[in-house]
């Protein structure tokens, strides 16, 4: 990038320069990368202890990094589950260390491992990388460097990199289908030409003439089949290789089964990236082996427990325990009876012969009969279709299904996805036999699986650990996936009945159970035991009324027992329990105490509650509480809260005595780790408890039969105290004496556990969310409230990522039924050990990616394995002496005929077809634990492939006696701003607490005028980062902001002038530097309107520069004469904010995180001019640009029309939008960058026009 002239040219072949790639060893990548860092801080690599996963891991690195050196291509084929993830970053990381503004691209199989990418380098950067280098990690807040943007399209990614506000990309692997032109003859031939184009648009993009540095390719066995003549392989093959133009310096593959299967898929896959004459591809001549010893590297996974020399690595057939599963028709003849004229007539019917039997056959993997009449089955069979992956309900092609269909089915048709050729026969059979039996034909298959799978009530109540309730179960078809779920949450449906009428209406549960849980029968029952739960005065806010959103269109196959809690706007349609449950949410009820945390975050109570000072003098219990909390820390985001909360009108009420909690009664049953968990989370920021409280609260009352407990608790206690006329602080206080005695065998105290204990690692490395996020309410867990749920091709995108948290919390989904869009790349190991095969893989490796799901670093089977009882259940469920079992034994003699071959990738063509000789005496190849000192009579060989190895790599090579490179750490950054704003102010700069966002502030006392006296006006200081504005840098960029604060969001409403927009306008004519900022995220604090400066500062080389006192000094003049200005105006000198009365808050954002809106990158021709202005003088930028652009950026948020310019101001830092016409008549706004002119150099200039002509 030029910088002298601020454009982001075409192609600067010396910005893009092509770096040397040193060969490396793995005590290079151990100096800048810890894969042990959660369980030790210290740890680094030693060859002479290579067998844990941390150290395969570290050299797994640097053996990829020495084949993209001596290839430009490496295949990374670790097995499931070892972290490959993980390893590929690191590779980019150590790009990004030599060269920090190079560019990468991933290429992922959806939207949803895109977003998992990109949360999985945020937690690589902050936990395993070591330095703050301001080359990979940033000084604030341990942030990446990197900026990184998710492409929906291969158009939308050409764009993306144009802008180049990132260094990383991403796009799916679907992008690659349908760029044909609609009317084109040869939809691959079109395809090829339009990747053409997007390939030169990309490299003629800043930074990327020589294509991308690196290219990650994840799940690279997508790009198997080369000859398919499909748009996805035509366009691939054009757009990674256009004649002789490489789109990628480097490629690294990623997937676990690269040959799947065929040996020719590991040749197919590379050919899209490597020239067919080049010599070690060319000589390999498409052998599988030959191929990976020279492009690959595959380890066998190994999970690790312990520490230090205590460490025990466990290979996978030590913890593998394979169970068949098997169901009869016993007890049952009729539906027997029904099977054997299914099986004729499918025979006669359709002419399947006896060597030709499918894996589809409708009634063993798609029966759908249950719980519908005829037409209601046939009109779900037609809706089944219509949403299928050939005619989906939206009218567009569902990708990910269909590449899920033809990926898992092979050449079978489409409509087996959803339908098969017997759908119509099934249907008329069910239709008969319903007619001659006034009932639907019972199914053993699922009836085993359903049995295995929903615990009784006794079961669940004493289940030892909240883990056994999880249940990951793959079929291959819509219907049985409906039919599971649908008989699953049922059959918990009884179980749920037994826990929420135990201890008052036990004899009751036959009756609800027989009226399908009608709400009239449910009131009767409440009517014949005492009366019902009214829920008086608590009014539903939206926010309350429950999201049924997940569930919609398929209510069906729903939990009943569910549908009684939720809550409605309209109470009198509710039932007693949604009104209970409204008593344990609503702020007005004294049990919303029930589930807030401790006072103290440990065992303390609350001493008063608040009173309302309106007409209805209601009583606030909830946000009392919250007070109560926040008034002990000393954070200052939570005491603004209380300073807020102290504006309502409200008055103190005591209680007799203090009040506990739930939260209270659990912290005495915890143990000394789970206690030393919360007060760690505590020391760092009470916003981690009450992130984790929000988290917990939400699956108690939403996502778990926790409440369900609870509420029978509450109704034996209101039958126990029936007659009593106690006051409500008497009664809650004797609820939590009665709760007490039941809690240490309680789900409630279980679950809680149970979340306390994978909390950290859900937030972190399955949804992304910011552990310290005290504000999340986990909607999308609240959306979880049944036991059972199901994932399919058709499931949208945002409902598969709830089910992903949902899954891998400890609440609901305890089940989850998932086609082969779950059955690779995601994360479901956090809670669950489970697997079951309801229908059979495609193919070996398929079944491998499947168990893949749990069978994984650091979740449930790896922390099982630590307390020495850890085994993986993988289950085959199958219909006993049918063609059932004939499937699955032809399926694990085959399966385990290939095993050794599929561990080392050459598996050779699979077929599914049945025979019959191999199907007799199979169960004795299922696997079975075998540790290693145990005298195994067919012991697996667990010598690792295709390893690392470093033989031919000096230890005293150039690279191996790198230093570590001088860089400035936080400290020293802080210290040289702090000189410089001392210097600058001359007045006393007083540090922040370390807690707190801001670095330092200050107040000086100003001048008085002729129509003022003395005022003063505070400023706070903060060292910002924004990985968009330094993505436009060749090294990295920090931002310093100044910011005075001024008005919280409820003492602007009180300003009288409405036109004090038009105020902003011309001060900011005057004062050019300053940015008048809204920031809604901070409502609550006087940061809410501010003013703003801003500096940047650049670290190049680990070196600091480019920020003068000059430059704050005149920053410091105009931003206290601005603030002061606009204060004394709004409030008409009645408000002279000091420093001890500022509510900070959440301060202005301005991180450039923002989406960017999606522009032609056309440059405007706006140049800096100059301008000697009494307040100084500066240089200004200036370009108009649309109001309906501006509201674009806002996105939902819709303020008011004179708003908007003040509220985008708060999306990017340095750009100043300001509305020379308030009332927004024009549609037009001015959009400026000002700097002040001393000391301006050329390379500020320049990188701050390439920024403003970005935005604007």
């Amino acid at each position: 990038m030029d910088t002298h002239r601020g454009e982001l040219r075409p192609c600067n072949r010396e910005g893009n320069s092509l770096m040397v790639w040193e060969m490396i060893a793995p005590e290079i990548v151990s100096e800048a990368i810890n894969f042990n860092a959660t369980k030790d801080e210290k740890w680094q690599y030693d060859s002479a202890k290579r067998d844990s996963m941390a150290a395969k891991q570290t050299e797994g690195v640097a053996y990829l990094w020495n084949l993209l050196s001596k290839h430009n291509i490496a295949l990374l084929a670790d097995e499931v589950g070892t972290g490959k993830t993980f390893q590929a970053l690191a590779v980019a990381a150590l790009l990004w260390k030599q060269k920090p503004h190079a560019r990468v691209l991933v290429v992922a199989p959806n939207t949803t491992l895109c977003t998992q990418w990109r949360n999985e380098y945020e937690t690589f950067v902050r936990k395993l990388y070591k330095q703050i280098d301001h080359k990979v990690k940033s000084c604030v807040n341990d942030k990446p460097v990197q900026g990184m943007e998710i492409a929906k399209s291969l158009d939308e990614l050409a764009a993306v990199v144009q802008r180049a506000t990132a260094h990383m990309y991403f796009v799916t692997i679907h992008a690659f289908s349908h760029l044909s032109q609609k009317d084109a003859s040869d939809k691959a031939v079109s395809a090829a030409s339009e990747a053409k184009k997007l390939h030169d648009k990309i490299k003629q993009a800043p930074f990327c003439c020589e294509g991308f540095d690196l290219v990650i390719i994840d799940e690279a066995h997508y790009l198997r089949n080369k000859n398919g003549g499909s748009q996805r392989t035509a366009a691939a093959q054009t757009f990674f290789q256009n004649d002789d133009s490489q789109l990628a310096q480097k490629v690294l593959l990623l997937t676990a089964t690269p040959n799947h299967t065929n040996k020719t898929d590991i040749a197919n896959i590379l050919s899209y990236f490597v020239t067919s004459d080049y010599p070690p591809y060319k000589n390999a001549a498409n052998d599988a082996q030959t191929l990976m010893q020279i492009f690959g590297l595959r380890r066998l996974r190994v999970l690790s427990v312990g520490e230090g020399d205590e460490t025990q690595n466990f290979g996978k057939y030590e913890y593998r325990d394979e169970q068949a599963l098997p169901a009869t028709f016993a007890a049952h003849p009729e539906a027997e009876a029904f099977f054997a004229i299914y099986q004729k007539r499918l025979v006669s019917e359709l002419e399947h012969s006896k060597e030709k039997r499918h894996l589809t056959y409708g009634y063993l993997e798609g029966f759908e009969s249950i719980g519908r009449d005829i037409e209601k089955l046939d009109a779900d069979n037609q809706q089944a279709k219509s949403s299928s992956v050939d005619s989906p309900a939206t009218g567009e092609i569902n990708e990910e299904a269909e590449e899920a269909n033809a990926e898992e089915n092979g050449e079978q048709s489409k409509e087996a996805f959803s339908r098969a050729l017997d759908t119509k026969l099934l249907q008329s059979l069910t239709a008969s036999y319903r007619e001659k039996f006034k009932a639907f034909p019972k199914h053993p298959k699922y009836r085993a699986l359903v049995d295995k799978c929903v615990p009784s009530a006794e079961a669940l109540i004493n289940t030892p650990s909240i883990e056994d309730l999880k249940h990951l179960i793959f079929v291959r078809r819509i219907p049985s996936l409906r039919e599971l779920t649908q008989r699953m949450n049922e059959r918990y449906d009884a179980e749920l009945a037994t826990l929420m009428l135990h201890g008052w209406a036990d004899g009751s549960v036959d009756n609800l159970v027989k009226a399908n849980y009608k709400r009239d029968v449910f009131s009767e029952i409440i009517k014949q035991v005492g009366k019902a739960d009214i829920a008086e005065n608590l009014d539903v806010d939206p926010e309350n009324d429950d999201d049924q959103e997940a569930t919609k269109g398929n209510e069906s196959l729903a939990s009943a027992v569910a549908q009684l809690f939720v809550v409605k706007r309209d109470l009198h349609s509710q039932s007693d329990a949604a009104n209970v449950k409204l008593r344990f949410i609503k702020n007005e009820s004294i049990y919303s105490l029930f589930f807030e945390p401790a006072a103290d975050y440990k065992q303390a109570g609350y001493s008063y509650h608040y009173r309302s000072d309106d007409t209805n003098k209601r009583a606030l219990y909830k946000s009392a509480a919250q007070d109560a909390r926040y008034k002990q820390t000393k954070d200052s985001d939570l005491l603004s809260e209380v300073e807020m909360s102290k504006q309502q009108n409200h008055s103190e009420d005591r209680f007799n005595t203090e009040l506990t909690t739930c939260w209270g009664l659990v912290y005495a049953e915890l143990t000394d780790a789970e206690r030393k968990q919360l007060a760690t989370w505590q020391d760092k920021t009470p916003k981690i408890v009450e992130n984790f409280s929000n988290y917990i609260r939400a699956g108690f009352l939403y996502a778990s039969p926790v409440f369900l407990e609870v509420y029978a608790w509450f109704k034996t206690y209101e039958k126990q105290e029936s007659g009593s006329h106690l006051s409500a602080e008497t009664s809650y206080r004797g609820f939590c004496e009665f709760v007490k005695l039941k809690l240490p065998n309680s789900l409630l105290l279980k679950y809680f556990k149970a979340a306390l204990n994978t909390f950290e690692m859900l937030c972190e490395k399955i949804v992304g969310h910011k552990l310290d996020d005290w504000k999340r309410e986990w909607t999308q867990l609240k959306s979880q409230t049944n036991p059972v749920w199901f994932a399919s091709g058709d499931t949208a995108a945002s409902t598969r990522e709830s089910l992903k948290l949902g899954f891998n919390s400890p609440f609901y989904p305890h089940v989850l039924i998932a086609t082969s869009v779950f059955k690779e790349g995601v994360n479901l190991h956090l809670n669950c050990h489970q697997v079951h095969h309801y229908g059979l893989a495609g193919s070996a490796g398929d079944n491998e990616q499947r168990v893949g799901r749990v069978d994984r670093m650091y979740g449930s089977l790896n922390r099982r394995l630590g307390t020495g009882e850890g085994t993986l259940k993988i289950l085959y469920p199958f219909l006993a002496a049918s063609i059932d079992e004939d499937q699955v034994a032809s399926f694990i003699r085959r399966k385990r005929d290939v095993e050794n071959q599929l561990d080392k990738c050459l598996q050779d063509n699979a077929d599914d077809v049945i025979h019959q000789e191999e199907t007799a005496s199979w169960q004795h190849l299922l696997h079975k634990p075998v540790r290693k000192d145990a005298n195994a009579s067919e012991p697996h060989d667990a010598v690792d492939p295709y390893p690392a190895t470093f033989d031919g790599l000096l230890r005293d090579s150039a690279v191996s006696e790198q230093k570590a490179e001088d860089t400035y750490p936080r400290p020293d950054i802080t210290s040289q701003l702090k000189e410089l704003l001392t210097k600058a102010s001359a007045a006393n700069l007083h540090a922040t607490d370390e807690k707190s966002e801001w670095l330092y502030k200050l107040e000086r006392q100003l001048s008085a005028t002729n129509d003022t006296t003395e005022r003063y006006q505070p400023i706070f200081v903060k060292l910002d980062f924004s990985a968009a504005f330094s993505a436009v840098v060749p090294d990295t960029a920090y931002i310093v902001r100044l910011a005075s604060p001024i008005a919280s969001k409820d003492t602007l409403q009180q300003v009288a002038e409405p036109n004090w927009p038009r105020l902003v306008t011309e001060l900011t004519q005057h004062y050019p530097l300053v940015r008048a900022v809204l920031n809604n995220e901070a409502q609550n604090s006087h940061f809410y309107l501010s003013a703003v400066c801003e500096l940047p500062l650049f670290a190049n080389d680990g070196k600091l520069g480019l920020l003068s006192q000059a430059e704050i000094t005149l920053c410091l003049q105009q931003l206290e004469a601005f603030a002061d200005a606009l204060e004394y105006a709004l409030f008409n000198g009645q408000q002279d904010l000091r420093m001890k009365h500022v509510l900070t808050g959440t301060s202005v954002r301005g991180s450039g995180q923002a989406s960017i809106h999606n522009r032609t990158v056309d440059f405007s021709q706006a140049e800096w001019r100059k301008y000697s202005l009494a307040s100084g003088d500066v240089e200004i930028i200036q370009a108009v640009v649309d109001l309906e652009t501006l509201k674009g950026m806002l996105g939902k948020h819709k303020p008011a029309m004179a708003h908007i310019a003040m509220h985008c101001n708060s999306l990017f830092p340095f750009i100043n939008f300001v509305a020379d016409d308030t009332a927004g008549d024009t549609g037009k706004v001015m959009a400026q960058i000002a700097f002040p002119s001393v000391d301006f150099n050329e390379e500020e200039r320049g990188v701050l026009k390439a920024w403003f002509n970005i935005i604007c």
